[in-house]
């Protein structure tokens, strides 16, 4: 009975997870009357359908996200290619300086390009927010959009393909070659089906997040965009229904899109067969591991040339400062005991600590791992961007708050109408945001991951070790203990690896923060990078706060998830 009341728990948390989803499928066929209630009407879907402007926004930023997803694909494919192919001096200092931009948010970036102005690289200042052909700076404003997309991209692709290139075994190419091969045909015929699989499903995922990335568009003020109109429509008195229709707009076009790459992609060869990652590697030749130090270097310097205009901007002289103050670290202490910078670090940290509880939390009750979603770990196309499921919680609680007196009206208990209203203003960051920000936030982020039961995430050594264990008299718990030992190290790291995503993201907290007392770290370098009062040198302070204690949860995530031993 027990096993099947746990089994029947496990299976409501699944279905809860969906809940947003659904709300969002449901706000499209919904309108508000002039009472406030809610009445079904197909009319707020079919204008915005027949609105040649949502289909510009929407053909823009397709195009878009299929040019960073294809770019992504061939430069990642690449580099992951050198990451994991033959070891070479200093690969691993080069593969974390590739990998590193995923800790850099697309909103940093672009703040960083506008530091760079003032050294002549001027991206942005002569466009008028369009890139119609023949506007101004149309084609300058594309590109600095790129650039702000594409590092973190180039790097979830190659941490991909090179753990792809880390199951391949130096013998299987010797074979190969053996049978009489060229080694252009045995890379062909050999390596690449192999590794195609996980490049592709890691640029699928690509392509949904760029297709409604936030930052970067409103920090360089890029109207016809997605991710632009769907944030703006949070400012309307009344965003729905008119947010979940440009949501599922986009979402659509993610599942398109995404689907599409990972049929291309075709079936994993890799999992198909059980192939485990192997630290087999044979030494890479002198003039190889100089054209692969060559080549990771400068993909590094381009990917973290916007760094360089964050700091710019962090250091910059305050022009109201006096001259007598004492050096730039006493002007950077002073910005960062600001009260206000307090209060978003003490917002971030409440953030990330109840994120990741509560998305660590639902992993340990559906008996589900978190690993990120790379290669064989994506299963399934219907990926959903976290932009989207936020707004899915947003259109959750919007129903759920009208629904309450509709039940009253209608004969329903009062516990069951009080219990739906309480919940739906549970939900609704303009009454409780902290609730609102944490679950929004938490659920988002968790569609980054990809669940697989403990059992299939053992390595076969570990399940070996745990056999035996119980073989000798041990219980299961003790015999895991001792097949994985020192747990709870890996534990903590993940916990902190979690908490720091959660606290330093934009997307989707920047739906769930309306005021600037509750705002975490990625919704208050955008507020002031683009507000009405424009704090261009305190944004690019937050950047880099940001953006470090990202790459240090991103440590912690790599220690957590490759020194685990099982699941």
């Amino acid at each position: 009975m027990g096993k099947v009341a746990k089994r029947v728990g496990r299976w409501l948390v699944r279905q809860s997870l969906r809940a947003p989803l659904a709300a969002l499928l449901i706000a499209l066929f919904l309108d508000v009357g002039p009472g406030g209630e809610l009445r079904v009407s197909p009319f707020p879907l079919a204008l915005r359908a027949f609105d040649p402007f949502v289909w510009t926004c929407a053909i823009q930023s397709t195009i878009y996200a299929a040019a960073v997803a294809l770019a992504a694909l061939a430069v990642g494919g690449a580099l992951g290619s050198l990451i994991g192919g033959r070891a070479f001096w200093g690969r691993p200092l080069l593969a974390t300086l590739v990998i590193a931009p995923l800790a850099a948010a697309p909103a940093s970036l672009a703040i960083g390009l506008k530091g760079l102005s003032t050294w002549g690289v001027d991206l942005v200042s002569d466009s008028e927010g369009s890139l119609a052909p023949g506007a101004p700076g149309a084609f300058s404003l594309a590109l600095a959009w790129f650039w702000t997309t594409l590092p973190a991209a180039t790097a979830w692709v190659a941490l991909a393909t090179a753990r792809a290139y880390s199951a391949l075994r130096p013998s299987w190419r010797d074979v190969a070659r053996t049978s009489g091969a060229s080694p252009f045909m045995a890379w062909w015929k050999l390596t690449r089906p192999l590794v195609r699989t996980a490049a592709l499903r890691a640029s699928a995922l690509v392509f949904a997040v760029a297709l409604v990335e936030p930052g970067a568009p409103l920090v360089l003020g890029l109207r016809r965009t997605l991710g632009f109109q769907i944030v703006r429509q949070l400012s309307q008195p009344q965003p729905f229904p008119a947010l979940a229709i440009w949501t599922a707009i986009a979402l659509v076009l993610a599942w398109l899109g995404s689907g599409a790459l990972r049929a291309w992609g075709g079936l994993d060869l890799l999992e198909r067969d059980g192939i485990e990652p192997s630290e087999e590697r044979r030494p890479a030749s002198h003039a190889r591991a100089a054209l692969a130090t060559i080549l990771l270097l400068a993909w590094a310097l381009i990917a973290w040339a916007p760094a360089a205009g964050l700091a710019h901007l962090a250091i910059a002289a305050d022009p109201g400062a006096s001259r007598t103050q004492a050096s730039l670290a006493a002007q950077l202490w002073i910005r960062l005991i600001d009260p206000v910078m307090i209060s978003i670090f003490v917002n971030s940290a409440i953030l990330g600590a109840g994120a990741a509880v509560l998305i660590l939390g639902l992993a340990a009750v559906t008996g589900r791992t978190l690993v990120p979603r790379l290669g064989a770990d994506d299963r399934g196309p219907w990926f959903t961007p976290p932009l989207a499921v936020g707004v899915g919680v947003l259109a959750l609680g919007w129903l759920l708050s009208r629904l309450g007196p509709a039940a009253l009206e209608a004969g329903s208990p009062a516990w069951i109408a009080r219990a739906i209203g309480a919940m739906g203003r549970g939900l609704d960051p303009y009454v409780r945001p902290e609730p609102a920000l944490i679950l929004g936030v938490a659920w988002g982020l968790s569609m980054l991951f990809g669940g697989r039961s403990r059992s299939d995430q053992a390595s076969g050594h570990v399940v070996a070790a745990t056999q035996a264990a119980m073989a000798a008299g041990f219980s299961r718990r003790r015999s895991a203990r001792l097949a994985a030992p020192s747990a709870w190290g890996r534990r903590l790291a993940l916990v902190f690896a979690m908490a720091t995503l959660c606290a330093t993201n934009v997307a989707p907290a920047l739906l769930f923060a309306p005021w600037s007392d509750t705002r975490p770290i990625g919704p208050a370098l955008l507020a002031l990078a683009t507000g009405p009062d424009a704090d261009l040198a305190a944004a690019a302070l937050l950047a880099i706060l940001s953006t470090g204690i990202s790459a240090l949860g991103l440590a912690a995530a790599r220690f957590a998830l490759t020194r685990r031993g099982s699941a």
